[in-house]
Formats: C-alpha cells, structure tokens, sequence
C-alpha cells in the first residue's frame, strides 16, 4: 500500500516560520496601534489596536497556509 513521506532533508523549518511570525506580530501589531495611536485620539488608539489585532490573525492564517503548501510540496510517495 502506497504511503506518504517527507524526507528528512525536505521538511520545512518551523523555526523559519516562528521567526516570520514574531516578527511580523511586532511591526504589524505594534506598528499599526503606535503609528495610529500617535493621532492622540481615543478612537484612533481603539482602532489602532483593533486593526493591528486583525492583521496579525490574518498573518498567522498566511504562515500556517505556506507551511501546509511547503509540506505538501515535499510529500513523497513510497511504495512498499
């Protein structure tokens, strides 16, 4: 029975994509609430937040979906 496999030398790194993922949290997240916060409206900082919030949920889905398409493209079908 056929079976899939991904080689030792082909998997993805998971520490590449936490990297990717602390690092766009900090400037997507904190950027957007500082830049927008700067405004010195209470609204605005509420916003800020909010907005920041969205895109670092958008960003996580981005990065799990690159790291499923970066295995799935490594998978190796072997046959007994």
């Amino acid at each position: 029975m056929p079976e899939l496999s991904v080689p030792r030398s082909d998997r993805p790194s998971a520490l590449k994509y936490a990297i990717f993922a602390m690092a766009g949290f900090v400037l997507l997240g904190g950027g957007v609430s500082i830049l927008v916060g700067s405004l010195r409206l209470p609204a605005a900082t509420m916003i800020g937040w909010i907005v920041g919030g969205i895109l670092n949920v958008v960003l996580f889905f981005v990065l799990v979906q690159s790291l499923i398409e970066e295995w799935l493209s490594a998978v190796e079908v072997v046959e007994d």
